[in-house]
C-alpha cells in the first residue's frame, strides 16, 4: 500500500471518527430538547400596549401564595403555577386596578392556559377587587367543568369579565387566580395569564390537535392509539408518517414567535431511533427551517404511551403567507413505531412580563380565606331545553304582558301552567310532550286586563280597581277553558290597601299581606261566605315595602311565608308558620336579623325552586345591581346559606342570558319531572345583531 493511499485512509478514518463524536454529542443534546426549549426568547414588557399585561411566573412581582409555583411543568420559561387537593388555590395576582375610564363598566378580557393532570376538570378562574382597606368589593369566578378535555397537554380559555364602574378605582386591587373544585388530588397547571384591559379583544395562539381519527390511508393503525381509535405508524427504516402540513396564510404569520408541542409515541421495541421533524418550506418547495426532536432508548421506555415537548422558535424572515409549515416522524430504522395526540401551539410574540415594582408590600398579606355566605361559591349548571323554534313567538309573548303566574291551575295536568295576559286577553301556556300550548281562556264574571293579580296553587285573586275592597277568587275548570268565580271577601279596612300577596291556607281559609306587613285573615263561615277573622304586624311599623313567597322552605312539612323587606335601608327576612288560624313567626327558625357579608337584597328578583332537595324548596335569587348574579340559597332553623351560583350552558352562539341588560324569569315543573326548571326572558335597550330577543328553558341535570 502507498504511502499517499495510508495518508487517504487516516484522515478519512479520523473524519468518520469525528463524525461518530458529533453525532453522539448532538444525540446527547436532541435527547434533551424533548423536555426542554430548543431556543427560548426572553419575555419583555411591552411599552406599545400598556393595556395588556401578561403573568408568566418568571418574577414575584404581583404575586400572593408564591409557594404554588411550580418547575415541573411551564407553558412558557421555567415557571408555572398549580392547584392540586380539593378547595386549593393557586398563585394569585394582586396588582393595583390602573386607572380606566370610571364613567361605565370596564371590560377586562382574560386569557390563560391550563395543563389537566386528567382529561376532567372542576376549577373556578376567579376575578376579585379589594378596596384600600383590603376588603373584598367584588367577586366573580369563571367556571370550568368538564371531563373532555386533552390530558397533560396545554389548553387555551379565555374569558370576559365586566367590572362595575363603581369598583373602577386606582385605589382597588385586582386579584386573580384559580381555585380547585376536584377531589381526584390530580394537578391542574396554569400559566402565562393575559390580562387585557382595553376593548379589543385578546386574540389566542392558533391551536391544533391531531387524533388521526380523520385521515386515512396506509400511514394510518388502528393497531395502537393513545386516545380514539387511529395512530400513526412508521415500520420501516427511513420511513415517514402522515403528514400534518399548515399553510402560513391560515395563520398570523406576522406575529409568529414560537411553536409549542406536545406529542405521544408507543413502540414495543427496545431499540427505536425516530425524529419527530418540524419544517418549514417555501412555495416551491425549498426547505428553509428543519428542526428534530430526537426518540431513541435513552429517553423512551417501551410497552408504554410516552409523552414529548419541546417549544421551537421561528425566526422573522421565515414567516411568509407562501410558506408551509410541516411535522411527521421520520423512522430512522426498522421498528414499528405509532404516534397519536399531536397538540400545536402556534404562539404569537406579544407575551409581555411584568417589571414595575408593587404598589404595596402584598407579599406578607394573609390569603383570602372564605367566610359565611361570602364568595367563592360553587357552580351549578343549567342546560338549555331545546324547543321548537315555531313556539319561541309564544314564550316571548308571555313575558311582554302585564302580569304572568305560575301554577297547577289545570289539576287535570301533572305540571305548572302559566297564566298570562296578551293583547287580545288571557291566555293558559303549558308543554305536553315537549311541545307547547297557549289557549285562550276566560274568567267568568269578566275581568279587565288592568285588574291586579294573585295567584296561589290552583287559585287566582283578582283585585278590583273600582272598588279596590273587593277580592274576588276563581279556579280554573278545564272543561269549559274558563276561570269560575268561587268565592269573594271584602278587604277590612287598613291603613294601607296595597296587596303584596294573598295566600289560600286551606279551602276555607285565606290571608292577605299588605305592603305595611300588616297580615289580615279571613275564614269561611257556615253560609259559605268569607269573613274577616284577625290582623297581625309582624314587621316593624316603618315598613312600606315587602316581598312575599310561599314554599317549604324548612322542610318541616308544611309551606311557609318569608317576608323579606327593608329597615333602615338594610334588607331582612322573616319565615312565617301558619298556626291556629294566623300567621305566626315560625318556631322552626330562628329568625333573628343576621347580616352577612353577602345579605339578601331587596331589589333582587327572587322565585322558588322545588324538588332540588328532598324536602326542602330553594330559594333563587337573581341580582343585576353590579353583575348577573344568579344564587340558590337554603334556609335552616338558624340561618340561610348560599348554595351555589348558577350558570348557563349550550346557549346559542354567544347569547349568554347573564349578557342581557333586560331580564324576566320564572320558575316551574313545567316538563312535569318533579323538579323546577327557569323560563328566563332575554333582551336589550341597546340592540345589537349577537343579543337577540328571546325566551328560552334551562333545566338542571341529575
Amino acid at each position: 500500500m502507498t504511502a499517499r493511499n495510508k495518508i487517504i485512509i487516516s484522515v478519512f478514518s479520523l473524519i468518520v471518527l469525528l463524525g461518530v463524536f458529533v453525532i453522539y454529542f448532538v444525540g446527547r443534546k436532541l435527547d434533551k430538547l424533548s423536555t426542554k426549549n430548543l431556543n427560548f426568547n426572553e419575555l419583555k414588557f411591552s411599552e406599545q400596549d400598556s393595556g395588556v399585561y401578561i403573568f408568566d411566573f418568571e418574577t414575584t412581582m404581583y404575586l400572593q401564595n408564591t409557594g404554588k409555583l411550580s418547575t415541573e411543568k411551564a407553558f412558557s420559561g421555567k415557571y408555572s403555577s398549580y392547584v392540586k387537593d380539593y378547595n386549593d388555590f393557586s398563585t394569585s395576582i394582586f396588582m393595583p386596578m390602573p386607572e380606566l375610564d370610571t364613567s361605565s363598566a370596564s371590560n377586562v378580557n382574560i386569557g390563560f392556559w391550563l395543563l389537566p393532570e386528567s382529561s376532567s376538570i372542576n376549577a373556578v378562574f376567579v376575578l376579585s377587587i379589594f378596596d384600600k382597606n383590603n376588603n373584598q368589593i367584588y367577586w366573580e369566578g369563571f367556571q370550568i367543568n368538564d371531563n373532555i378535555f386533552v390530558a397533560n397537554n396545554w389548553q387555551y380559555f379565555e374569558k370576559n369579565f365586566i367590572i362595575p364602574k363603581e369598583c373602577l378605582s386606582k385605589e382597588n386591587n385586582l386579584k386573580i387566580y384559580l381555585w380547585q373544585k376536584n377531589k381526584n388530588n390530580e394537578k391542574i397547571f396554569i400559566d402565562d395569564i393575559s390580562i387585557n384591559f382595553e376593548l379589543n379583544e385578546l386574540k389566542k395562539p392558533w391551536t391544533f390537535f391531531e387524533s388521526f381519527e380523520e385521515y386515512s390511508g396506509e400511514k394510518i393503525s388502528s393497531k395502537k392509539a393513545k386516545t380514539g381509535f387511529y395512530s400513526t405508524v412508521v415500520k420501516n427504516a427511513n420511513d415517514f408518517s402522515a403528514s400534518m402540513i399548515y399553510p402560513m396564510n391560515n395563520l398570523k404569520y406576522n406575529n409568529l414567535g414560537s411553536i409549542l408541542l406536545s406529542f405521544n409515541i408507543y413502540s414495543e421495541e427496545k431499540n427505536i431511533d425516530a425524529v419527530f421533524v418540524i419544517t418549514i418550506k417555501d412555495s416551491i418547495g425549498n426547505q428553509l427551517l428543519w428542526q428534530g426532536i430526537q426518540i431513541n432508548n435513552t429517553n423512551f421506555s417501551p410497552g408504554d404511551w410516552k409523552m414529548y415537548n419541546a417549544v421551537i422558535s421561528i425566526p422573522e424572515e421565515m414567516c411568509s403567507a407562501k410558506n408551509n409549515i410541516t411535522f411527521y416522524l421520520w423512522n430512522r430504522k426498522k421498528a414499528e413505531v405509532f404516534l397519536d395526540d399531536v397538540y400545536i401551539i402556534f404562539k404569537e410574540r406579544n407575551v409581555y412580563g411584568i417589571e414595575e415594582e408593587p404598589a404595596l408590600d402584598l407579599m406578607k398579606k394573609k390569603e383570602f380565606s372564605k367566610e359565611k355566605n361570602s364568595p367563592p361559591y360553587d357552580f351549578d349548571f343549567v342546560f338549555n331545553y331545546d324547543i321548537n323554534p315555531k313556539y319561541k313567538g309564544i314564550l316571548t309573548k308571555i313575558f311582554n304582558g302585564k302580569n304572568f303566574h305560575r301554577g297547577r291551575f289545570d289539576k287535570t295536568k301533572n305540571f305548572d301552567q302559566i297564566l298570562y295576559n296578551s293583547k287580545n286577553g288571557f291566555e293558559l301556556f303549558y308543554f305536553n310532550q315537549g311541545n307547547c300550548y297557549s289557549e285562550k281562556i276566560k274568567f267568568f264574571p269578566e275581568i279587565k286586563l288592568d285588574s291586579k293579580i294573585f295567584s296561589d296553587e290552583d287559585v287566582v285573586f283578582v283585585q278590583s280597581l273600582s272598588p279596590a275592597y273587593l277580592v274576588n277568587i276563581y279556579t280554573y275548570n278545564p272543561s269549559k277553558k274558563e276561570f269560575e268565580l268561587i268565592n269573594q271577601l271584602k278587604i277590612e279596612k287598613t291603613e294601607n290597601s296595597n296587596i303584596a300577596y294573598i295566600s289560600k291556607n286551606s279551602t276555607d281559609s285565606y290571608s292577605i299581606v299588605f305592603e305595611n306587613g300588616v297580615i289580615q285573615n279571613y275564614l269561611q263561615n257556615q253560609n259559605a261566605e268569607l269573613k274577616y277573622k284577625s290582623n297581625s304586624r309582624i314587621l316593624p311599623s316603618n315598613t312600606t315595602r315587602v316581598k312575599v313567597l310561599k314554599a317549604g322552605f324548612l322542610g318541616n312539612g308544611k309551606r311557609q311565608l318569608l317576608l323579606i323587606y327593608q329597615e333602615n335601608n338594610l334588607t331582612f327576612y322573616l319565615l312565617l308558620d301558619y298556626l291556629n288560624n294566623n300567621w305566626q313567626l315560625s318556631p322552626h327558625h330562628s329568625n333573628n336579623k343576621s347580616i352577612f357579608k353577602d345579605n339578601l337584597d331587596f331589589n333582587s328578583d327572587f322565585q322558588v325552586l322545588s324538588g332540588m332537595r328532598k324536602e326542602k324548596d330553594l330559594l333563587l335569587q337573581l341580582n343585576r345591581d353590579k353583575r348577573f348574579e344568579l344564587k340558590m340559597i337554603e334556609f335552616s332553623r338558624e340561618t340561610y346559606e348560599i348554595l351555589k351560583l348558577i350558570e348557563f350552558k349550550d346557549f346559542p352562539h354567544r347569547q349568554n342570558p347573564k349578557y342581557y341588560e333586560i331580564i324576566k324569569y320564572l320558575t316551574g315543573d313545567f316538563l312535569g319531572e318533579g323538579e323546577s326548571q327557569i323560563f328566563i326572558f332575554q333582551d336589550n335597550k341597546t340592540k345589537t345583531d349577537w343579543l337577540v330577543q328571546k325566551t328560552e328553558l334551562y333545566y338542571f341535570k341529575d
